[in-house]
């Protein structure tokens, strides 16, 4: 990625977005700023007398301010000690004591009640002379170890493998293209470079993710913990590799008096240098442009909860009933055997990094259907060219034997509602190309509304056809003039068809007009590095649309169950009158589609492809099968009553219609039977 320019309008923007430390793994987290303090604590609180022992660093400096405000907002008496670390690195000896160490134990002679330290844990003398003495002692900026053999209340400070993760991320926002890092650590923050590693190497193994190598170091060579000079030395050969970033896991680099004159030095080779902690002098740094971007730690946080929690914990044990039995001391070796569990009080971050003039290009998600499309167009035409071919094959042999039986009117009337239920799949093919604003109110609402209007009123003509042909079969063969000259026409059955397809107008009207379906494209939770929306989906909306779609449901239900119904009355009437089996086939075989589409439907609705696919093949499937089980045994009996003769044509016409009266009538006298018994 090119460098940003340093304009000075520029170089006064700073990103700062804060992220809550996770607590870390193996640590009990607890839960901080509870002033929730029994009444004999609090009146006691003035008595009590606490001691920090920090660090002398500008970053220490947030610490300090929250521990004494945090104390004199509670009435509590506090002392802070800061470790002279320059001297103790200067002057270290073998036998040299850590400087942490005296000034605990200055603390401990003073009979404080509670000690909060940021001390190094390998000399484990003070925290056991403390505890030992039941002062309640807190850890904070330095986890202790595991198996850490001194009880403490608390660690107070930032999961440190959440923010090395936090620093991969932002890394991956200045260099969204990838390429190769250096770290300058130690040993001392594994944590971090863990969480680094891990979070900027996750996506290496992603065709569609930048990947990122790091670049090998032998770090055991420099010391890089004591030794300042080194710092520079194990710098400049790691710029030298030509990376695209730079890693400092802690502050010591950039406190160095010729960082500035590393980075001038480097200036050429545009390398992003990720720091850690946010001091005043980092901040001008970042304006300046040594330095790309910062995570920093909240040290006030520290400080303040270090006050808080020390407090509970003192007041818990002046308040608890105290034996006079003699407390009795505990060897290492006995404590070490049952190490406690030590509480994790995490403490926010917060990032900063300028944000560029020029962003990188932003690649949105549009879930567009593309190709897909083709698909939906494909199943429409076949399903157009079989229903019109249906209707051309009605009209084309409506004089001969099998149609005319069959009622031509009832036959095109339902190869007409499939057409309709395909038609569906033209709009729900429709995308808008990512270009939603070209679109029209009025097609916005007609492309979607037009979907519900093709499929529930296709449904309804087919299947109320379906029902109105059946009937009007059995109202002939179960009356009682079977036998004899009976009438009946499609005038006589016509009007649940008229009942059915008007209750669906009245109520596709009601949505069209009250609460109609429009198409909406609207931007899906998630954004980039910059904050900006990077998918959106377009979908047909509608407020209260479940308050139209119950009724339809329902009407259409009633339509499958009536047309059920009677195909089960008309189950012994001959095929060349009553499509009975083939109709009940085909309520079989929707049954079997909804049950098996429609939870595949509900799961993947957030997915625009694949809820695309899935409903388009629905209704192909279900149109397919209806229109096939209803006409191709129809053509096949045709053909074969094609090669009769018009006399051996009337004669099978009569041999069925008394079978079929037969039948009818030997259920009639059963059932009247059943009735008598």
């Amino acid at each position: 990625m090119i460098r940003p320019p340093s304009h000075p309008a520029f170089l006064a923007l700073l990103w700062t977005f804060g992220m809550l430390a996770l607590p870390s793994q193996g640590l009990e987290q607890i839960p901080v700023k509870n002033h929730e303090i029994e009444d004999q604590s609090q009146r006691s609180s003035e008595q009590l007398t606490l001691g920090m022992v920090s660090g002398d660093s500008q970053f220490f400096d947030p610490i300090r301010v929250g521990w004494l405000n945090e104390c004199a907002e509670r009435n509590i008496t506090c002392h802070y000690l800061p470790v002279n670390y320059t001297y103790y690195f200067e002057n270290q000896a073998d036998d040299y004591i850590h400087p942490c160490v005296p000034l605990m134990l200055d603390l401990i002679d003073m009979g404080v009640d509670g000690i909060s330290a940021a001390c190094k844990f390998e000399d484990v003398t003070p925290w056991m002379k403390a505890h030992q003495a039941g002062i309640p002692l807190v850890a904070f900026d330095s986890k202790p170890p595991e198996g850490f053999p001194v009880p403490l209340e608390a660690y107070v400070g930032t999961d440190q493998n959440f923010l090395g993760r936090t620093m991969a991320r932002l890394l991956k926002q200045l260099k969204p293209a990838g390429g190769n890092f250096g770290i300058v650590g130690t040993p001392a923050f594994a944590d971090r470079i863990e969480g680094f590693r891990d979070e900027i190497f996750k996506d290496n193994d992603r065709e569609d993710r930048a990947h990122w190598e790091e670049v090998e170091m032998e770090i055991e060579s420099y010391d890089l913990e004591n030794d300042i000079d080194q710092f520079h030395w194990f710098m400049d050969l790691l710029a030298e590799k030509n990376p695209t970033a730079m890693i400092f896991m802690y502050q010591t680099p950039m406190r160095a008096e010729n960082y500035t004159q590393f980075v001038e030095k480097h200036r050429h080779r545009q390398i992003v240098y990720i720091g850690t902690d946010g001091s005043q002098y980092q901040l001008e740094y970042l304006e300046r442009r040594y330095v790309d971007g910062l995570v920093g730690q909240l040290p006030y946080d520290m400080g303040a909860f270090s006050a808080e929690i020390l407090q509970k914990a003192a007041m818990k044990r002046k308040v608890q009933t105290v034996d006079s039995q003699e407390v009795t001391d505990h060897t290492s070796e006995e404590i070490i055997l049952d190490a406690p569990v030590i509480a994790h009080v995490p403490t926010n971050l917060v990032a900063y990094n300028l944000i560029p003039i020029e962003l990188p290009p932003l690649e949105v998600d549009q879930s567009l259907l593309g190709p897909l499309v083709i698909a939906g167009y494909i199943c429409f035409v076949i399903l157009a060219l079989a229903s019109i071919l249906s209707i051309f094959w009605t009209l084309w042999n409506r004089d001969g034997t099998v149609v005319k039986a069959s009622q031509p009117a009832f036959l095109i009337m339902t190869a007409f509602g499939i057409l309709l239920m395909a038609s569906a799949l033209i709009p729900l093919s429709y995308d808008d190309g990512g270009t939603p604003e070209t679109m029209n109110e009025s097609f916005a609402v007609g492309v979607c509304m037009s979907i519900p209007w093709l499929v529930f009123t296709g449904f309804t003509c087919t299947f109320a056809a379906l029902f109105s042909k059946t009937w009007r079969v059995n109202k002939f063969f179960h009356s009682k003039a079977a036998f004899g000259r009976l009438k009946v026409s499609e005038y006589d059955v016509i009007a649940p068809f008229v009942i059915l397809i008007s209750l669906n107008f009245i109520v596709l009207i009601c949505w069209t007009v009250i609460d109609p379906l429009t198409y909406e494209r609207n931007f899906e939770l998630g954004t980039d590095y910059w904050n900006r929306e990077i998918a959106s989906v377009g979908r047909c909306q509608s407020e209260h649309a479940i308050a139209y779609l119950v009724p339809l449901a329902v009407l259409n239900f009633f339509s499958l169950v009536i047309a059920a119904w009677q195909a089960w009355q008309a189950r012994d009437i001959e095929s060349e009158f009553s499509e009975a089996k083939y109709i009940g086939l085909s309520i079989f075989s929707m049954c079997q589609a909804f049950l098996t589409g429609i939870p595949i439907v509900a799961v993947v609705k957030d997915i625009p492809e694949a809820f695309y696919l899935v409903t388009v093949f629905l209704i192909f499937i279900l149109c397919l099968v209806v229109l096939s089980l209803i006409f191709l045994p129809k053509v096949q009996m045709q053909q074969k009553y094609s090669k009769m003769s018009r006399a051996e044509q009337k004669k099978m016409m009569t041999i069925s219609v008394r079978r079929s009266s037969l039948k009818s009538t030997e259920m009639m006298l059963k059932s009247v039977e059943d009735l008598k018994n």
